[in-house]
């Protein structure tokens, strides 16, 4: 989450990747305050459902 703007996003959506799955697409939410930091600024964040990424990150 930003603390200072600007902040932005990178969102990418690739549709009907694998129809098996049952569904044509679906969001990965992480939780990067959480994240670990790795070598080289990479971070390892883990994944978290929808609901606690909007209480978390959502607007109030």
């Amino acid at each position: 989450m930003a603390t200072k703007g600007p902040a932005y996003t990178f969102d990418l959506i690739v549709d009907r990747l694998d129809p098996a799955l049952g569904f044509a697409w679906k969001l990965d939410y992480v939780d990067v305050d959480g994240a670990e930091p790795l070598a080289g600024g990479l971070l390892r964040a883990r994944r978290i459902e929808f609901d606690e990424a909007v209480r978390r990150y959502g607007k109030t």
